[in-house]
Parts: structure tokens; C-alpha cells; sequence
């Protein structure tokens, strides 16, 4: 991931914050408060029948924040344009 990638991005979203938060902060430390995270282990630590139920939940509720037209979903006043 590059600099570039989270400028031309509207949403970030990382699977874990403990796993995951801490590369953020030591590489791009200005997008900490940008990023979603979605508290889903990687694969060597939660198996795949559960871990993709968990990310098909995720995506589909990320899907109903965009169709009702709450962009990025969260709580905190985080202005987006498209």
C-alpha cells in the first residue's frame, strides 16, 4: 500500500485493528482516523467458515451505509465528497 492508494480512496478499511493499526500508524500515520476497521482476524488465527460470514456481514452492511447514502458509515464526523 502506498501514499497514493489511501489518496484516491473514499474508504479504507483494514480487517483488524490489532493486527493492523500499528503498520498504519508507522507508515501512514496521517490516515489513522480514516481507516474502518472490522475486527476480523486473519486466516492463521480464525477459520475460513467463520472469517468470510464475518466479511460478508461486514461487506453487506457497508453496502447499506452506500444505498443510504452514509458513504463511510461511522460515527464521527468524517466529511467525504464524491
Amino acid at each position: 500500500m502506498e501514499v497514493e492508494d489511501l489518496s484516491e480512496s473514499s474508504l479504507v478499511v483494514a480487517m483488524n485493528r490489532v493486527e493492523h493499526e500499528p503498520m498504519i500508524l508507522e507508515e501512514f500515520p496521517l490516515w489513522i482516523d480514516r481507516v474502518r476497521y472490522w475486527e476480523i482476524k486473519d486466516w492463521d488465527c480464525v477459520p475460513p467458515e467463520i472469517a468470510l460470514p464475518m466479511v460478508e456481514s461486514e461487506v453487506e452492511q457497508l453496502m447499506r451505509s452506500l444505498l443510504d447514502g452514509h458513504a463511510l458509515g461511522c460515527d464521527r464526523d468524517i466529511l467525504a465528497e464524491f
